[in-house]
């Protein structure tokens, strides 16, 4: 199965760069040089995800959010921003970002990123999960989030709800729901934000809660993973 992706950016030789890398993992790849450009393509064509950068004329990559849910678009996107900041990667998220990557990257970041959400996506092949898990993933900012709360918006049961996440992802409801919540904390860590900040920023009541999921997840602490992630940027 070919993977296709959408790049949109401004600048030519960014989308370039990113076409020369994708391309060799096996990446069709289609460009737009705008957000309003990315939504008509969006709009008509079939992507299996996109990646926006966020300062662009006409429509930032977070307007392109925004407008992409008010369509109904559910291609999955990924912003790309030089001017990044803790702030805007947990706005990026909370609009429906599956990703937020920083300028510079790393190729093999940027692959290993991508090659992620593929394996995730695959799982989301029955359309009921896939509802089910981005409004799981949407909502997981949320410190009080109960299965209560996914039965009444997408009006099944909690046992057949239970089943799904169990089936396509092996985890039941709160540790799909921790899954969620650490790869957020993933994204935002890469930033100097303290940890107990990011930690209520993700949805986790404190900073060991968030360390003890972070671990069973990544096999390392946060901690562990920004300095990692830091030493790897520096290279």
């Amino acid at each position: 199965m070919k993977k296709r992706i959408l790049l949109v950016d401004d600048e030519q030789h960014i989308l370039n760069v990113l076409e020369g890398i994708l391309k060799t993992d096996g990446w069709v790849c289609e460009t737009a040089r705008d957000g309003e450009a990315g939504i008509r393509r969006l709009d008509k064509e079939v992507f299996d995800v996109a990646i926006v950068d966020q300062v662009m004329p006409r429509m930032t990559g977070l307007e392109m959010l925004k407008v992409a849910k008010e369509r109904g678009i559910s291609t999955p996107i990924m912003v790309l921003t030089g001017y990044g900041s803790v702030e805007m990667a947990t706005e990026a998220l909370q609009r429906g970002a599956v990703d937020f990557m920083q300028k510079p990257f790393r190729p093999d970041h940027l692959i290993n990123q991508l090659n992620e959400l593929w394996d995730h996506l695959k799982c989301d092949q029955n359309p009921v999960v896939e509802r089910l898990d981005r409004l799981l993933a949407h909502l997981s900012f949320d410190p009080e989030l109960r299965l209560e709360y996914l039965v009444s918006e997408v009006g099944l049961s909690p046992g057949y709800i239970s089943d799904l996440l169990k089936t396509y992802f092996g985890m039941a409801f709160l540790q799909r729901l921790a899954w969620h919540r650490v790869r957020h904390a993933k994204m935002l860590v890469e930033f100097d934000e303290p940890l107990k900040a990011i930690a209520l920023m993700c949805g986790f009541k404190n900073q060991q809660r968030m360390t003890e999921a972070f671990s069973r997840v990544e096999k390392t602490s946060p901690k562990k993973y920004r300095t990692l992630f830091s030493d790897r940027r520096k290279n």
